[in-house]
């Protein structure tokens, strides 16, 4: 097996939703939180006064995109990622199943 690497950055983990998937899963639950300074890409770790960090439903939903087709694009850069726009339209009787 190839083994697979890439260099990250700190925008890079930005934009993927690497540093989103991280704190969610692994910090957040913790009143933790990993933050990153824009201008000298410093990493901070908080801890939450009242124990809770959450984000916003709908940064959730963003990064959560982000980060879900960043795994796929790094696994499988050979099959092409869909937005919502390429996806095939609906159809009256039955439909179209889309996974995920």
């Amino acid at each position: 097996m190839t083994e697979k690497m890439r260099p990250l950055t700190t925008q890079n983990m930005l934009d993927n939703g690497l540093l989103w998937y991280l704190n969610r899963v692994a910090l957040h639950p913790h009143g933790l939180a990993l933050a990153i300074d824009d201008t000298t890409g410093q990493f901070f770790l908080l801890a939450a006064p009242d124990g809770i960090f959450s984000f916003p439903v709908e940064v959730d939903e963003e990064k959560a995109g982000h980060w879900k087709d960043f795994v796929e694009e790094f696994l499988h850069p050979e099959r092409q990622v869909h937005t919502i726009t390429d996806l095939p339209e609906k159809h009256e009787e039955g439909g179209t199943q889309v996974d995920g």
